[in-house]
């Protein structure tokens, strides 16, 4: 089940990011080892406004759209009847499925990192077990196997180095395999991982300049033992310069 670590943010130490680490956490993934990926993809949703717009606009695309079941209809009464009687079965129970629209959403986040995985809520209602909810659980909470199988290795109580398989009966996972080959190469945050770094680096140079250069520091020299007046009449012709960083100061210095 989730835990409270599935529902906060655990980026923050991924703050000082350089060519190394991310070379480092890029090298992981590929062989299977996906927490700091998957914070990693975090950090870039939440620290890149460009990236956020872009993949919020496409996850809504799906997760907005109208939900739509349609009977299977083969030409046998019998049969015709049946798939009807399943189709409304289903209608309602994604209808009655608690989050239905955030689950998708969530499940959606598997087109950004790769994969996404719900543990699916089974109860006994009306003489049938139906699902109802979808528990998001976070990707880093999960590795691949040297069979390219999606594992669990934190449960929310211990953390196994191997993982544990996942039931096919009680989890709903979407991988999409938009390129052939591992399916950590899927993701489509690895196209603007080295792009986002260097971005980041590019403001803060450009911050670092603009404290230098953008908002310079203006000061004036009076002669050493100047009195009051000398001072205040070099301030004033300051203040007419700049509207901050001024001061009066002694000469030689």
């Amino acid at each position: 089940r989730p835990t409270s670590r599935d529902r906060r943010p655990l980026s923050a130490n991924l703050a000082n990011l350089t060519p190394e680490r991310l070379s480092a956490i890029l090298r992981s993934a590929e062989m299977g080892v996906m927490d700091l990926w998957a914070d990693l993809c975090d950090r870039m949703v939440e620290t890149d406004a460009e990236i956020r717009a872009d993949y919020e606009t496409r996850l809504a695309a799906v997760s907005g759209a109208r939900v739509q079941i349609e009977a299977g209809h083969c030409g046998d009464p019998v049969r015709d009847a049946k798939a009807a009687e399943g189709a409304q079965f289903l209608e309602n129970v994604i209808e009655n499925c608690r989050d239905f629209d955030q689950a998708s959403q969530d499940l959606l986040d598997g087109i950004g990192k790769g994969y996404s995985a719900a543990q699916l809520d089974w109860r006994w209602e009306g003489g049938a077990f139906v699902v109802r909810g979808f528990d998001w659980i976070h990707q880093r909470r999960f590795k691949y196997g040297p069979d390219f199988s999606l594992r669990l290795v934190d449960d929310g109580h211990s953390v196994s180095a191997n993982g544990e398989e996942l039931e096919d009966d009680l989890w709903i996972v979407h991988a999409p395999r938009s390129v052939a080959g591992y399916p950590t190469r899927t993701g489509v945050m690895r196209a603007v991982a080295w792009p986002y770094l260097f971005k980041r680096w590019g403001q803060q140079f450009w911050v670092q300049g603009a404290e230098s250069f953008a908002w310079p520091f203006l000061f004036a020299k009076v002669p050493r033992g100047a009195d009051a007046a000398v001072r205040a009449a070099a301030l004033a012709g300051l203040e007419e310069l700049s509207a901050d960083h001024r001061a009066v100061i002694e000469d030689p210095a």
